[in-house]
């Protein structure tokens, strides 16, 4: 593989992957040390209350919640 020439290839390069690649270089600036980007600290509480998730989810017993949002059901067929 040779090294892309940018000029020609900024012509067939979409909007997205230019955003793409621009976030990319931010991120390991940031972890480099050499910008600073806004961050959120997210504390979950030791206690959850499913029964309110349940309702207000409109989710029955019979739909149990996983942390990775699918059915309790299909994890334990997937692990036979």
């Amino acid at each position: 593989m040779g090294v892309r020439n940018l000029n020609t290839a900024t012509k067939r390069r979409t909007k997205l992957g230019l955003e793409l690649e621009q976030s990319a270089k931010e991120i390991v600036a940031h972890l480099k040390g050499d910008v600073r980007l806004p961050t959120r600290r997210i504390v979950l509480s030791d206690e959850v209350d499913v029964k309110r998730i349940r309702t207000k989810a409109k989710m029955s017993q019979a739909q149990p919640i996983t942390p990775a949002g699918h059915s309790l059901h299909a994890n334990r067929s997937s692990t036979k």
